[in-house]
């Protein structure tokens, strides 16, 4: 019994993996460049807060990590989505692949850019 328990807390440790703290994920990302060949970074900072950039313009807020689900919160920057609250995703961590799925986001354009491909860990 014990071991069909450990087989089972192993599978469910690989198959579904969690994100117990912000460092876990914390690092500079890249994803394909946007129609006018801009690149965009996403920084997830180890305190917590995060930046996304294209082309020059930037925003940057807050971000929790609980498991496998991301949720980011806009404050400043060019052009910030405050009233939409919380944007929570589903985080895929695969080597230095990170991917993103909305859950709930009211921010289009932050759910947009979030969402559009498979981000590369530069840092």
């Amino acid at each position: 019994m014990m071991k069909k328990l450990f087989n089972a807390s192993l599978f469910l440790f690989f198959a579904f993996p969690m994100f117990s703290a912000a460092q876990n994920l914390a690092g500079m990302y890249e994803r394909e460049k946007d129609f006018m060949s801009n690149p965009t970074v996403l920084i997830l900072k180890e305190d917590g807060n995060f930046e996304i950039s294209t082309g020059g313009t930037s925003v940057r807020g807050t971000y929790t990590v609980a498991e496998n689900k991301l949720s980011f919160k806009d404050e400043t920057g060019d052009y910030p989505d405050t009233l939409a609250g919380l944007g929570i995703f589903t985080v895929t961590l695969n080597g230095g692949a990170l991917s993103l799925k909305a859950i709930k986001d009211k921010a289009i354009q932050r759910r947009d850019v979030l969402t559009g491909s498979n981000w590369k860990r530069l840092k």
